[in-house]
């Protein structure tokens, strides 16, 4: 099994979707600075989750979402 991707959502926060469209209804909000993990990848679009398991999977724009910064050990 591969593991999924970590992004963090951007300062502004994100609008997620039900599906992967444009005209789709908004379903949620998701906080800025937020941890999600990126399942999968559709066009443009990126569903995502929390590394909680917690909440539904939901589809926000793949290009908003940042890189993790990195941590030196």
């Amino acid at each position: 099994m591969t593991r999924a991707a970590t992004a963090i959502v951007p300062d502004e926060g994100l609008m997620a979707r039900r599906s992967p469209d444009e005209s789709a209804e908004v379903v949620a909000r998701i906080h800025p600075f937020v941890e999600v993990l990126v399942l999968e990848r559709r066009g443009s679009w990126a569903l995502v989750g929390f590394p909680d398991g917690g909440g539904r999977d939901l589809w926000v724009e793949a290009a908003s979402l940042q890189a993790p910064a990195t941590r030196d050990a």
